[in-house]
């Protein structure tokens, strides 16, 4: 028997996020036969990509999987207006247009972010097709995260709307994919049964994301000894990942032997750097980004890596890919995040975990992991290793989405009778 999947997702390459394309090829690989429906590609910036319209539906094959491309609003700026725009227009669009590629397969993988992706699904179930719903984010609560409608009058009527229509694509998938244990925890709260809650991590580019070993071009380019002690961050430079907190604690650690490193740009990074200077002036040292097939090598250069975000209730329950791309590396982490990522990096020996935004507690959490020892650290980042190939790579993960999807499909004699 043919198994024919639709995966209904946003966002999708030439976009820049990779977890759809890695998922639907893996999916292809296991014996599914694929097809995508998607957006016109204007994210991040809004802007659409060259040779496409945002008026016009399309189609094209991408790496041997057919992808069906409809129309949106396009956007992407701080606008709450434009952003609802982008996300409604797209899933109605995608519900009237994508409606054959969602009845034409057994099952819909829906790659929920923003949660409005679910709707051509829906309507697909009310046609008798199923679908698996993977959660990426928590609404409402991420979209007030990020500080759209943060009181009044239109919060209280926006958060009601949105906690029904998501609670509704709950109710109407026949599983529900989570990536964290505590994002498991909080749906169940919210009466998700446990038996529609699966736990799937995501999985990084293994291509890319692996052991090098150590590499000594990093601190020779910052002018530092290989007896100095680098701390690594790698990534966005934004409001949420609280980075004054690392800047903060760089200050605090008395040896002045210790340094941060941040690689990356963000809207944060002229004002860390001006702080930087004031508070720890010559160890704070800022690296442009650079292509993910160059950020291995230059990382693998660092004693330990810190992921880090603001101590929001949010995060408690979020599992940073920054937390999967080290873990693959075999590097050593000091996760400055509330919730799962510091335990299941601390259970598993991987690290250490420091409060979220408490600056002197990040710094002695720097101390320990300098005074661990490069033995230590090493035998941490090989735990690490061992932990991402045993519950997080991507065959342990496709595997796990193959066979929930195998039991959640259509059989021939329910869509024979629907015809």
């Amino acid at each position: 028997m043919t198994r024919r999947l639709t995966y209904v997702t946003q966002w999708y390459r030439p976009e820049p996020v990779n977890a759809p394309e890695w998922t639907a090829r893996g999916l292809q690989a296991a014996g599914w036969q694929v097809r995508v429906l998607t957006g016109i590609p204007n994210y991040p910036d809004g802007v659409v990509k060259p040779g496409y319209s945002a008026l016009r539906p399309m189609r094209e094959v991408i790496n041997g999987i057919p992808v069906h491309r409809t129309p949106l609003f396009p956007s992407h700026d701080h606008s709450s207006v434009g952003r609802i725009l982008n996300y409604v227009s797209w899933a109605l669009s995608a519900g009237f247009f994508g409606l054959g590629d969602v009845l034409g397969a057994s099952v819909s993988y829906v790659y929920s972010s923003p949660a409005t992706a679910a709707w051509p699904a829906m309507v697909g179930r009310l046609f008798g097709r199923p679908y698996v719903l993977c959660v990426q984010d928590v609404w409402p609560d991420s979209v007030f995260a990020s500080g759209f409608l943060t009181k009044g009058f239109v919060r209280r009527v926006a958060e009601g709307g949105l906690n029904f229509f998501v609670n509704l694509t709950y109710k109407m998938a026949r599983s529900v994919v989570v990536i964290s244990p505590g994002m498991r925890d909080l749906l169940a709260g919210r009466g998700v049964s446990d038996d529609k809650l699966a736990l799937v991590y995501n999985w990084v580019d293994e291509d890319v994301f692996r052991p090098v070993g150590r590499t000594p071009e990093l601190k020779a380019s910052l002018g530092l000894t290989p007896n100095d002690f680098a701390v690594v961050y790698a990534g966005n430079v934004g409001a949420a990942q609280g980075l004054r907190t690392f800047v903060d604690a760089i200050a605090a650690v008395a040896d002045p032997r210790v340094h941060g490193v941040l690689i990356g740009d963000g809207v944060e990074k002229a004002e860390l750097l001006q702080h930087a200077e004031a508070v720890a002036p010559g160890r704070v040292h800022f690296v442009p980004p650079v292509p993910a097939e160059e950020v291995v090598g230059l990382i693998s250069g660092g004693d330990v890596q810190l992921v880090c975000l603001v101590d929001n209730p949010l995060f408690a329950v979020t599992m940073p890919s920054k937390v999967q791309s080290t873990l693959a590396c075999a590097l050593p982490l000091i996760v400055s995040v509330p919730g799962d990522a510091a335990r299941i990096v601390t259970e598993a020996g991987a690290g250490f975990a420091a409060r979220a935004g408490d600056p002197a507690d990040l710094a002695a959490t720097i101390v320990a992991a300098r005074d661990a020892g490069p033995e230590a650290l090493v035998a941490m980042g090989n735990a690490g290793r061992e932990l991402y190939l045993r519950e997080m790579s991507a065959e342990v993960s496709i595997t796990k989405l193959d066979a929930l999807l195998r039991g959640r499909e259509a059989t021939p004699s329910t869509r024979e009778a629907q015809r």
